[in-house]
């Protein structure tokens, strides 16, 4: 009987791409062959006994676990460095705006201090400030008012009448403040 040629060597790449929900399409050759390329056949299979494809599938799923668990552990670990370093630069965004606001405030403090010297509390300021015209009337029947009991909390701005007739105004009862009505 003639010899038998020798088997060609393993070709990876006619192995089709798996992972863990197509490994069992894999062949017992295959399974074996990529077991023997990761370097994970001897670790699963020390003596070389009990090999057969369900062996080799269990086999080949298990390292797959492992493998994505590692990658799942790297991933992890990559993301939780970014949280750190994100974390970091919240906290020194945080520091620089404290210490804007803090300078800000003591320059603050610095010009009424000056403002305070120049103008001493006897003098009256050589232009007086002027408020804006009121532009309504406003009631607000809330509550008595703090310290006066007997009294209802009412916060009045008169507002200068038009030319002509003077604005008609009701009462809504849902919210107890004036409603113009119109003409």
């Amino acid at each position: 009987m003639p010899a038998l040629p020798p088997a060609p060597a393993y070709d990876p790449s006619t192995t089709p791409a798996y992972d863990l929900h197509n490994v069992g399409s894999l062949t017992t050759y295959q399974l074996r062959q990529e077991l023997e390329l990761k370097g994970a056949f001897a670790r699963f299979f020390p003596d070389d006994t009990g090999v057969c494809h369900d062996s080799l599938l269990a086999a080949m799923v298990s390292y797959l676990r492992e493998e994505q668990a590692k990658a799942e552990a790297a991933r992890f670990e990559a993301l939780e460095a970014e949280a750190e370093a994100r974390k970091q630069r919240m906290a020194e965004a945080k520091e620089a705006r404290k210490a804007e606001a803090l300078e800000r405030s003591r320059l603050r403090r610095e010009a009424a201090a000056k403002a305070k010297a120049e103008n001493p509390p006897g003098d009256a300021p050589e232009e007086p400030v002027v408020l804006p015209p009121p532009t309504g009337k406003v009631v607000m029947l809330d509550g008595p008012a703090p310290g006066k009991p007997e009294a209802p909390l009412v916060a009045e701005v008169a507002a200068p009448e038009p030319a002509g007739e003077p604005a008609h105004v009701a009462e809504d009862a849902r919210y107890a403040l004036p409603v113009p009505i119109e003409g």
